[in-house]
């Protein structure tokens, strides 16, 4: 079940994104709400204060070396551990 799609129409999944939101962040915990395909989308999901968004309005899926060279663009070997993937 995706909790993004139609957000912006449906009540009730609005009320469960915040709810799951609202625990995730009272506990200390991160969240991620995925499935982002638009900017108008990102901006609205803003209100509900999660920590990231993913999905295909920031990229598209990519290869491991792809990714390794994203890091390395933006951080080099001092954020290297931090996107260790395998």
């Amino acid at each position: 079940m995706s909790f993004i799609r139609g957000i912006t129409e449906d009540a009730k999944k609005q009320a469960m994104v915040r709810s799951i939101v609202e625990f995730a962040n009272s506990c200390g915990m991160s969240t991620c709400l995925e499935g982002v395909e638009t900017e108008e989308l990102q901006n609205y999901l803003r209100i509900y204060k999660a920590t990231w968004f993913q999905g295909y309005y920031y990229s598209r899926p990519i290869e491991i070396r792809k990714f390794r060279e994203m890091v390395q663009a933006f951080g080099g070997k001092r954020n290297q551990k931090k996107f260790s993937c395998g």
